[in-house]
C-alpha cells in the first residue's frame, strides 16, 4: 500500500544544511551586484570621460567585496532563522506541504512551489526564488525522500531534475 503522506519534524538546523541550502541565493547576490557595479560603472566612465580601466576596475571590487562578506552574511542569516526553526512539523502530501509550529499553520500545494531540490543530506523546498524550507534527511525516515519526489511529479509532471 502506497503511504499517502510523510512527517518530518525539524528539530533544529545546522549551519551546513543552511549554507548548502541558500547557496544558490547567495550566488545570485553576488551576481547582480558584479552586474550593477558594471552598469556604474559604465555610467561614471561616460558622464566623467573618463578610463576604460575604471569599468574594469568597479566590478571587480564588487565582486571581491561580496565574496568577502559571504561568509558574515551566512552566519548572521544562520543566527537569524535558527531560533525560528526548531520544532517545525512538515507534512507532505499528494495534495502539498502542510507546515506547523505550534498553534501557526501554512499550507501550499505542489503546482504553487517553484523548484524542489534534494541532495544527501537535505531537502530544499523554494516556494519562491527568495526563500527556501530545508528539512534534513536525518528528519527523516529512509525512502520518505523518494516519496516526496513522486507526491511533486504527480503535480508537477514537468519537473526538471
Amino acid at each position: 500500500m502506497a503511504k499517502t503522506a510523510v512527517t518530518a519534524v525539524v528539530d533544529r538546523l545546522t549551519f551546513e544544511e543552511y549554507a548548502r541550502a541558500t547557496r544558490r541565493i547567495r550566488w545570485r547576490v553576488v551576481l547582480l551586484s558584479v552586474i550593477a557595479g558594471e552598469i556604474a560603472a559604465i555610467l561614471i566612465c561616460a558622464l566623467l570621460k573618463a578610463s576604460i580601466w575604471l569599468a574594469l576596475i568597479i566590478p571587480a571590487a564588487a565582486l571581491i567585496i561580496s565574496l568577502a562578506v559571504w561568509p558574515f552574511t551566512s552566519r548572521t542569516g544562520y543566527r537569524k532563522i535558527s531560533a525560528g526553526l526548531r520544532n517545525l512539523s512538515y507534512t507532505f502530501t499528494e495534495q502539498g506541504v502542510e507546515v506547523r509550529r505550534g498553534k501557526e499553520f501554512s499550507k501550499c500545494r505542489w503546482e504553487s512551489i517553484q523548484r524542489l531540490d534534494m541532495d544527501p543530506k537535505c531537502i530544499m523546498i523554494y516556494p519562491n526564488s527568495k526563500s527556501v524550507n530545508i528539512i534534513p534527511r536525518r528528519c527523516l525516515r529512509p525512502g520518505d525522500g523518494d516519496i516526496i519526489l513522486s507526491f511533486y511529479q504527480k503535480a508537477v509532471p514537468t519537473l526538471k531534475k
